[in-house]
């Protein structure tokens, strides 16, 4: 498949983005507006997206290999999909309790009634995003960073969500947090889960450059950011 900003990259000066022509961007700091011809740009597709029901579900990882039900908080997102495997705060995929989101909101309801799972119990849901891929400059140091950050919420009573895709750090341990997303630090992929899961906030300071180039992106789309 394709993200939303590469195909925003490909509709761009083509006729057929006039297609988004009925899209609304929404009200939040990018303001109210409609497509219009010009530059199309990744929120037009994410919005023309989600108008038409697209959306990724969750799916658990199987790591007993199909012998026994698999019980783990080991996640990804995933098109091929009817339903998700485990209950989410925000099963409808939508934004409700972010104000001023770019994104189509409905009922406020939807995030008040969250669905009782086994971690319900903690106060709140905080996301942290990882490091992501290795890469000069960025190494075990922002690991350490974000698993300290980790421990540090779940022993105040809150909710680790982590969002990481690098298989060798101690983050992308299962164990060490509530629920694990093994998925890219992209701006489509972290506001879809932050649809989903309805966190309290989210804590792009950990993992280094990857995540911090994400906060203005989420800020704008009425992601509370923690630091």
């Amino acid at each position: 498949g394709f993200a939303d900003r590469q195909i925003a990259r490909e509709l761009r000066g083509q006729e057929s983005a006039q297609t988004l022509s009925s899209v609304m961007v929404g009200r939040g700091a990018l303001g109210t507006q409609t497509y219009a011809g010009g530059r199309v740009r990744e929120e037009h597709v994410r919005c023309l997206r989600k108008s038409l029901g697209v959306c990724p579900f969750v799916k658990q990882i199987d790591t007993l290999a199909a012998e026994f039900p698999a019980e783990t908080n080991y996640l990804y997102l995933t098109y091929s999909g009817v339903e998700n495997d485990i209950e989410l705060a925000g099963q409808s995929g939508r934004l409700t309790r972010m104000e001023g989101s770019p994104v189509h909101q409905q009922s406020s309801e939807v995030g008040e009634k969250r669905s009782p799972t086994k971690e319900s119990a903690r106060s709140s849901r905080i996301v942290v995003l990882g490091c992501g891929p290795y890469r000069i400059g960025s190494s075990v140091e922002f690991d350490w960073c974000s698993v300290s950050c980790i421990k540090t919420l779940r022993a105040l009573g809150h909710e680790a969500i982590v969002i990481n895709c690098n298989p060798e750090t101690v983050s992308t341990d299962f164990d060490e947090s509530d629920r694990l997303y093994f998925e890219e630090l992209s701006h489509e992929t972290v506001l879809d889960i932050a649809e989903l899961e309805q966190p309290e906030g989210v804590v792009v300071s950990v993992g280094g450059q990857t995540p911090n180039n994400l906060a203005m992106g989420l800020h704008q789309n009425g992601v509370k950011i923690l630091g």
